[in-house]
């Protein structure tokens, strides 16, 4: 009985010990390119469980018609990379009005490094009614560094939005 008891502890200690935060993103964004509000791009892997996302404002981001390169070490440009890992699809989590389910986020990895470049390709689209216009950009990450609150990192070598419309609300 003592065997069991002691069995049955160590059992529980491995699996309590399982830390979803560690679970590495493959970092493999084949999905299309989606975007909305003032300025989010983002995709996905082919089965939507893992998000790359890129945020910011465009106005403190001092964006317009000529391509502005940022780095993200640099925290006062006010732009951020993500990339977050799901455990199921996460397609309806992001510029959707239309409640699905909701996956749970396991594990997210902040970007601390790399180049971001950005164009505005097509501007003053439409107007919103809540202010500001809709948008075209494309979007390029160069050299991507992610890091977990482990301290864990992962390296993304690039990714491409490309034609991206932004600057609409959801609803």
């Amino acid at each position: 009985m003592k065997k069991i008891t002691i069995l049955s502890l160590l059992c529980l200690l491995l699996f309590a010990a399982c830390d979803k935060v560690n679970i590495r993103p493959q970092a493999d964004f084949t999905d299309q390119s989606y975007g909305c509000v003032d300025f989010l791009v983002y995709k996905f892997n082919d089965k939507h469980t893992e998000l790359l996302k890129i945020t910011g404002d465009r106005t403190s981001l001092g964006l317009g018609l000529a391509q502005k390169s940022f780095d993200l070490a640099d925290q006062s440009d006010n732009l951020e990379a993500w990339i977050e890992v799901y455990d199921s699809s996460a397609f309806q989590t992001y510029c959707n009005d239309v409640a699905g389910s909701t996956p749970e986020l396991i594990s997210d990895w902040e970007g601390y490094e790399g180049n971001v470049n950005i164009s505005i390709i097509e501007d003053s689209i439409m107007q919103n009614p809540a202010g500001g216009y809709s948008y075209r950009v494309n979007v390029l990450l160069e050299e991507g560094r992610f890091r977990n609150v482990k301290g864990k990192t992962v390296r993304l070598q690039s990714a491409f939005f490309e034609n991206v419309y932004v600057g609409w609300l959801p609803g």
